[in-house]
Order: structure tokens, then sequence, then C-alpha cells
């Protein structure tokens, strides 16, 4: 569920131009918490996307989110979609606008384009403006980055032969399913080539030992 507007019930939303960032009526959890942000399209401050890092920053698993948003050209990450549970249980979700592109279906794409903004990191780095965040804080991410690419070198045939199942179960005529997974596979090992080499760049450790 993404981002939407606060309901008419609640007046303090309404009077302030808020909306929710984290809510669901699915997750099953009532530990949902409900968190005031004003869209960054429409006047959003800083101070209220430091909040949005502060509770991230606090997430265990943030290091590997950074990674696989860097791995998988993530340019959308905000907060309409990661839900927040509880400190240490977030979901995930909504990533539709990959592979570095506002919409892979009808541009090309290109594991070497770096022409977007990875927000998780930009989150993450908001700790240590201005300079650079220390190599002990950055280490984590790094090691993920290590980690994803272990693990999909492992399971990248189980991955693309299912996928392609589910294509075929989608679209039944479709004739090129294998072709179009192939060049999904293939943007997966290509980012993970280098994907330590970039977020040391990006993060201000190009020279550091991984």
């Amino acid at each position: 569920m993404d981002d939407y507007a606060p309901s008419a019930s609640d007046q303090y939303a309404s009077d302030n131009g808020f909306y929710y960032a984290w809510a669901s009526t699915t997750i099953g959890s009532e530990n949902l918490k409900k968190i005031y942000f004003k869209n960054p399209d429409n006047g959003g401050l800083p101070d209220e996307w430091k909040n949005y890092a502060d509770f991230l920053q606090s997430w265990e698993k943030f290091p590997c989110l950074i990674s696989l948003d860097d791995w998988i050209g993530n340019s959308d990450r905000n907060p309409g979609n990661i839900i927040f549970i509880n400190k240490n249980r977030l979901g995930i979700i909504d990533h539709g606008r990959l592979f570095g592109v506002h919409d892979w279906r009808y541009e090309p794409v290109d594991p070497n384009n770096d022409l977007w903004m990875n927000q998780a990191l930009e989150c993450f780095k908001i700790f240590y403006k201005p300079s650079f965040p220390n190599h002990i804080a950055c280490q984590p991410i790094f090691n993920e980055a290590i980690e994803h690419s272990s693990v999909f070198q492992i399971h990248k045939d189980m991955i693309e032969s299912q996928i392609v199942d589910i294509v075929k179960i989608l679209e039944p005529h479709h004739t090129s399913a294998e072709t179009l997974v192939s060049a999904f596979i293939n943007y997966c090992l290509e980012r993970l080539k280098t994907i330590n080499i970039r977020l040391r760049t990006q993060l201000g450790h190009l020279g550091a030992t991984v």
C-alpha cells in the first residue's frame, strides 16, 4: 500500500497538509506506526526527512536495503513504500521504478546507468553531513553488497527459471519470455560486478578495503 491522504476525521493532518507515510490495513499487526510527513513534492521539510532517516537508521537491515537499492537501480525509495511494523520489522514494498529509469517497460535498461539517486543511501548520509560517514559505519553496507552477490550467484539459475515460469503464466502468448528474463538477470549480474566500487565512491571510501 502506498502513501495516501489522511482521512477527513483526522483534523490534525487535514489542518497541516500532512499525509500518512506508513499505514496499512492488511499487514496484520497492531503495532503499525502512523507517521505524519508532508509530501516532498508539496513542501516537505528537511527536518521531516531527517525523522525518516532516524527511523531507518535504527533498523538493523538498513545496510541491506541500501545495497539492494543500488543493485537493482531503485530510484523510488520513499516513506510510502517502507511500512514500519515495529523497530526491527519493516515491510518493503513497491519496486516498480527499477533499473535506474522511470519506466523500464519502455526505456532502455543499462547496468552502467547511474544517473539516478539511491534515496536509501542519501538517508544514511544525512547523519554525517557535511562530511562522509566513517569506514566503520559504512562496513555493514559493503558486507551486504558482498552477500547479495554471493547468494545471487548460487541461486541465479533457479531465480531465472521461476521468473520465466511466472511470465508465461501471466502472459501465456508471450513469445520472448526467456529473452526478457535473461536481460533482467544480466542487469543484476553486471551491477553486482561493480557494486562495491560504486558504494565506496558514493560514501567517500574508494580506497577502502572491503
